[in-house]
């Protein structure tokens, strides 16, 4: 899978003196700003393949849920499952938010039963097994537990590749019938909304020191001994993904008077223990951090909205008479709900969840580098994009955030969950809406 960043070569210095760069230093909010919200953050949230499991723990023969293009609720259970049971388990992830293909609201009470072989726990546990495999030796690119097929899916990048990982997973002792191997490109990180210099907001374009041009993702308040207004992209539009190197960035071009922060917060890629293959290094989302400098002129916690959306491209022309969106919340979608993404390069696009927890090793990384237990969805976005806000839009203009896009490939979009950005980039707490 591409990353999505346009990259533009050339180089660029601080401008005149060292007065001229103090803007590059974080300012502190004044003392009228919103107090901040306690997010205070323990650890790191669950993921849904972890409440998935745990849900098969409590009701033993769940394996596992999606929603279906009709919107329908599809409960994969084996034989003599209790189905009152799992679907009460479930009743707490389908938020009021979630929406179907055709835009439908998801509920509980429009749901089906699909007869499946194997439990989400005992899939859970295999995939987690498949670890000790190394698998960037055998050219894996992509791990996912499939709610749809209830297998644990792979991706190879060369056909030669799928007999020799079989043998390794079977003598492992997991069911053939259990693994669906596929042969697709690695996801590759993307690097107009373009021309837009007003006050800065969610899906517009952003370049950074180096001229690669990406999307800023989303306004945010963060403490570090005191307040200050910053907002989130992907990490790769910084100059070193994964470190925080104090990357520069510049709205819209790259020009002195056009500065607007500095990366703060980039973690690097580390054996990250049970979730992490061995012998590998890892990180649970491509994001960063970057503080505003005083000057800039926000527009809170809004997103830019255009004109019209389409699945593989939409209206890259801000809309004159409903030009953004306000940020309210966050939500965490399930396989089969409808998101939405604000980008550069495609403006507004949609598309629907195909993965929940996928690992991934993206293109442009050493193979034994992994995002874990990101999203995966099928809206169109191409360079440019990286860094765009992902939301779900249920037809007004309040939305709530899921995540930040990263990549693209084979026709398949990949992004960051919101809790994962949230558990990485620190500075607790942090504020998305109500200002």
């Amino acid at each position: 899978m591409r990353i999505l960043l346009r990259n533009y070569l050339g180089v660029v210095s601080c401008l005149g003196s060292l007065l001229a760069c103090a803007d590059r230093i974080p300012t502190a909010v004044d003392s009228n700003s919103p107090v901040l919200r306690q997010e205070s953050i323990v650890g790191r949230p669950l993921s849904l393949d972890e409440r998935y499991a745990e849900i098969a723990d409590a009701v033993p023969g769940f394996g596992g849920m999606y929603v279906d293009s009709s919107g329908t609720v599809i409960l994969a259970l084996k034989p003599k499952t209790k189905k009152a049971a799992a679907r009460d388990a479930v009743r707490p992830l389908l938020s009021v938010n979630l929406r179907s293909y055709s835009g439908r609201p998801i509920s509980i009470e429009r749901s089906k039963v699909k007869e499946v072989k194997y439990d989400f726990r005992e899939l859970f546990n295999w995939r987690r097994s498949l670890h000790a495999l190394q698998l960037d030796r055998f050219g894996v690119d992509r791990l996912d537990i499939d709610e749809r097929l209830n297998r644990i899916s792979l991706a190879v990048r060369r056909p030669e590749e799928t007999e020799v990982l079989l043998g390794a997973i079977s003598a492992l002792g997991i069911p053939s019938d259990a693994i669906d191997i596929r042969v697709r490109p690695a996801m590759a990180r993307l690097t107009t909304l373009a021309n837009y210099s007003g006050s800065k907001k969610g899906g517009i374009r952003i370049t950074n020191s180096v001229y690669a041009e990406c999307t800023l993702g989303f306004n945010l308040y963060f403490t570090a001994g005191g307040s200050y207004r910053g907002f989130v992209t992907a990490s790769h539009c910084t100059e070193t993904q994964g470190g925080t190197e104090g990357t520069y960035f510049y709205q819209p071009t790259l020009s002195g008077p056009n500065q607007i922060g500095i990366e703060i917060a980039d973690p690097a890629f580390t054996y990250t223990g049970t979730d992490c293959p061995d012998f590998s290094y890892c990180r649970y989302s491509d994001a960063a951090l970057v503080s505003y400098d005083l000057g800039p002129v926000w527009a809170g916690a809004t997103l830019a909205r255009t004109e019209f959306n389409g699945t593989t491209s939409g209206s890259v022309d801000i809309s004159t008479t409903n030009p953004e969106f306000t940020v309210t919340g966050v939500d965490i979608p399930v396989v089969g709900t409808r998101v939405d993404k604000m980008g550069v390069a495609t403006g507004w696009t949609w598309g629907i969840v195909q993965g929940t927890c996928v690992d991934y090793s993206p293109a442009g990384l050493p193979s034994n580098y992994y995002l874990l237990c990101q999203y995966e969805t099928d809206f169109g976005a191409i360079p440019g994009d990286s860094g765009s806000p992902v939301f779900i839009w249920g037809g007004g203009s309040t939305v709530p955030l899921v995540g930040i896009l990263w990549g693209q490939g084979d026709g398949f979009a990949a992004f960051s969950g919101y809790s994962d950005v949230r558990y990485e980039l620190g500075y607790t707490p942090w504020q998305i809406s109500g200002f």
